[in-house]
């Protein structure tokens, strides 16, 4: 898994993440509607060092500079015991210092000796009236009991509120936007978290990237979905994007010379999940349509997929000659140069396989009466099926269903092939989709080609 995966899938799930984005913020914005009001009340106290009339300007100085250093101070005296016992005895609370520092906060600014004191409360009067309370405690602890001379008489520091707290404002609507951010970046998160939790779990093919990059396959051509699933599309749909893929995968075909040199080329998938059929159904009107004598072979019994395509379901075929030794031709199409195979009445065959000598010597047999020979196989991973009609070829061309099959299915189904001594010509992905990220730029262009 990389990132790039990892984006693919966010964006494929886009919808979903979205989704959880939009609840995380509807809870977060829920929660913080919940949550009782608060109420914020402030009010400053002025701090000076009072300087004899007759000072000079660098007395005047440094008593500005140590009115500086008391009121930092200060600052941590206004949430102590010292101050907030008091402002509990004055208000008759019922509560303890260190709960009531919770309430209560104190800023400063930079080279400032205003101090500002902010109280909150559940409703506005009570948050005015604490705030006042503690500046009128912090002035009485600080001017008449630690500034106080020893002496007695007034201290040479003076404190003043210049700003008495009034009512507040509620933090309700603040929190309910900070409860909607919150929740929609939580939400965007577990979205994302998701998509990369998929990408890791999710070892299906949805690129020809995958196979040509983590299997390194050699792949032939993308096909775009097709509309039609049980038609030969390039015979219903001759212009469409499917079309076009399968005559662009029959060309790359052609140009393969081991694919001239093969006495047979087994057409198979990897799972049943997948239709190999429908591709050599395909492939070979387009060989066909080319000029070429092309001769397809329905060697699957268990799926009839050429056969039914070609409406020969009940023609006598493949079982009657190999079985009962019946003399049983090729049925032409109308497809020029393209003739037929069927597989025939399977129910002959009474559970058992094809004759593996028999096929052997048929292949062979059919190759010197054709330019291209297509034999549609049972898929790789479904039995040992396969293995007597492909071990019959000279060659395998694998269909890959994107969204369909795995990468580790599709690696052992080669890892088959190779022992079964079968050297896949490459590979043909089906149902790539169009648009989206695991859409290929050529199966792009077939579509908008189409448009």
């Amino acid at each position: 898994m990389d990132i790039s995966s990892a984006l693919r899938t966010a964006r494929r799930l886009w919808i979903a993440v979205v989704a959880l984005a939009l609840v995380g913020a509807g809870v977060g914005a829920l929660v913080a509607g919940l949550t009782p009001a608060r109420y914020s009340s402030s009010t400053s106290l002025y701090f000076a060092y009072d300087a004899p009339a007759d000072a000079a300007p660098s007395d005047l100085v440094q008593a500005n500079n140590f009115a500086l250093q008391k009121v930092f101070s200060y600052q941590q005296l206004v949430v102590s015991p010292r101050v907030l016992d008091g402002v509990i005895s004055d208000l008759g609370m019922n509560t303890t210092a260190e709960d009531l520092a919770e309430d209560v906060s104190v800023s400063i600014a930079e080279n400032s000796v205003v101090m500002t004191i902010t109280a909150q409360a559940a409703n506005p009067q009570d948050a005015a009236v604490l705030a006042q309370s503690v500046a009128d405690n912090l002035v009485k602890v600080v001017v008449d009991q630690l500034e106080a001379p020893a002496s007695g008489g007034t201290g040479p520091l003076r404190a003043e509120v210049i700003a008495p707290a009034s009512e507040g404002e509620s933090s309700r609507p603040a929190g309910i936007l900070l409860g909607l951010q919150l929740g929609l970046f939580g939400g965007l998160v577990v979205g994302l978290a998701l998509a990369v939790l998929l990408t890791f779990l999710d070892r299906r093919v949805h690129s020809r990237a995958q196979l040509e990059d983590e299997l390194g396959l050699r792949v032939l051509a993308g096909v775009p979905v097709q509309r039609r699933p049980s038609a030969v599309e390039v015979l219903q749909q001759p212009t469409s994007p499917t079309a076009s893929g399968y005559r662009a995968a029959a060309s790359s075909l052609l140009l393969d010379t081991s694919v001239a040199d093969a006495k047979g080329l087994a057409v198979l998938a990897s799972t049943e999940r997948e239709d190999s059929a429908e591709a050599a159904c395909n492939l070979a009107a387009s060989v066909a349509a080319a000029g070429f004598n092309v001769l397809l072979l329905d060697a699957d019994p268990g799926n009839h997929g050429v056969t039914t395509r070609f409406e020969l379901d009940g023609v006598p075929g493949l079982v009657e000659k190999l079985v009962d030794g019946a003399d049983v031709g090729p049925t032409a199409t109308s497809v020029p140069g393209l003739r037929v195979i069927p597989v025939g009445r399977t129910e002959g065959l009474g559970g058992r396989s094809l004759p593996a000598a028999a096929f052997t010597e048929l292949v062979e047999d059919l190759c010197g009466t054709a330019d291209l020979v297509l034999v549609s196989c049972p898929p790789v991973l479904g039995g040992a099926g396969y293995s007597l009609t492909a071990s019959s070829c000279g060659g395998a061309l694998l269909v890959v269903r994107a969204g369909a099959v795995t990468t580790p299915q599709v690696r052992a189904a080669i890892a088959d092939l190779e022992e079964t001594g079968l050297a896949p010509v490459g590979t043909l992905v089906t149902d790539m989709p169009t648009r989206g990220p695991d859409s290929d730029p050529a199966v792009r262009a077939l579509a908008g080609r189409r448009r």
